[in-house]
């Protein structure tokens, strides 16, 4: 039985405790200071609560780092504090898989200070939704140790190698994520458009005969937006700094923040789940289109 940690059981470190558990691993992580919500997730998904860090680490083949983004090098460094001195003995090093869609340049960064601890970096990110976990969202992986994590994570969840250096898995995600999350932007602004020209129904109508995945992407994600939005506007903001680091423009990207900026600012209650007509009413009706 292979035990490992999760750090933290959010909606998506949840879905990984759960698909794993299902798949005979032991999953661990540590709630000190963390809210109740976070305990019950942890409970629900069968994921073992430990008193203290170095508690959930111990013994571990591989902790997944899954926080937003920009908390991804602080949760490194502790992992990294205290496992150090213990990881170096071990015959084969464990694994730390900083799960978070994290710029490349941030995630060299992680990776040479869990390494310095004695673990071995492994690049992750995660495209598609955590309710998909163990069906079609996949879990993206690069890195020399890459093949090794994925046998970990697999067969509880769909894996893909994408490549043997680190930062390639997380540079596949921030490129796609321009692409998911634009196209909701794109929708938000198109359906404000048509709605003011009073032809809103027979756009919709329209995009759903000729667009079919298109429109089903935009329709089954935006209600999720009045909880996530601040995180995905991060993503898009990363995927920007990115792409301008390469030398390349980054229009479509900024424009999405720009929407996203929009749509928190609109200030919808993240705590009530909403259906597909009522964001959009909404957001409309806010002018965050």
């Amino acid at each position: 039985m292979s035990r490992i940690a999760i750090l933290h059981p959010g909606e998506m470190g949840a879905a990984f405790g759960r698909a794993l558990s299902a798949h005979g691993a032991a999953c661990t992580t540590v709630t000190a200071g963390r809210g109740e919500a976070t305990r019950r997730r942890a409970r629900e998904a069968g994921i073992e609560a430990c008193p203290r860090l170095e508690d959930a680490i111990d013994g571990c083949a591989l902790i997944v780092s899954l926080v937003p983004a920009r908390a991804a090098q602080a949760v490194a460094a502790e992992v990294a504090g205290a496992c150090r001195g213990k990881a170096a003995g071990a015959a084969v090093r464990p694994l730390y898989l900083d799960a978070n869609s994290t710029a490349p340049a941030d995630l060299a960064h992680i990776a040479g200070v869990v390494e310095a601890a004695g673990l071995a970096c492994v690049d992750g990110a995660v495209f598609g939704p955590a309710s998909r976990i163990g069906q079609e969202t996949v879990v993206l992986l690069s890195g020399p140790e890459a093949a090794r994590a994925a046998a970990l994570l697999s067969p509880a969840m769909a894996v893909r190698v994408v490549g043997p250096a680190l930062g390639q898995a997380s540079a596949l995600k921030l490129a796609l994520a321009v692409v998911t999350k634009g196209v909701v932007a794109l929708g938000l602004e198109a359906l404000g458009a048509a709605r003011k020209a009073g032809v809103e129904g027979d756009a919709a109508d329209l995009l759903a005969d000729l667009y079919p995945g298109i429109w089903d992407l935009v329709r089954r994600v935006l209600p999720s937006y009045p909880r996530h939005v601040a995180r995905r506007r991060a993503e898009v903001e990363d995927a920007a700094a990115w792409i301008e680091g390469d030398g390349l423009p980054a229009s479509m990207a900024r424009a999405t923040a720009e929407v996203f900026t929009r749509v928190e600012a609109a200030g919808l209650d993240p705590g009530r789940d909403w259906s597909f007509d009522a964001v959009v009413d909404a957001l409309l009706s806010a002018g965050a289109r």
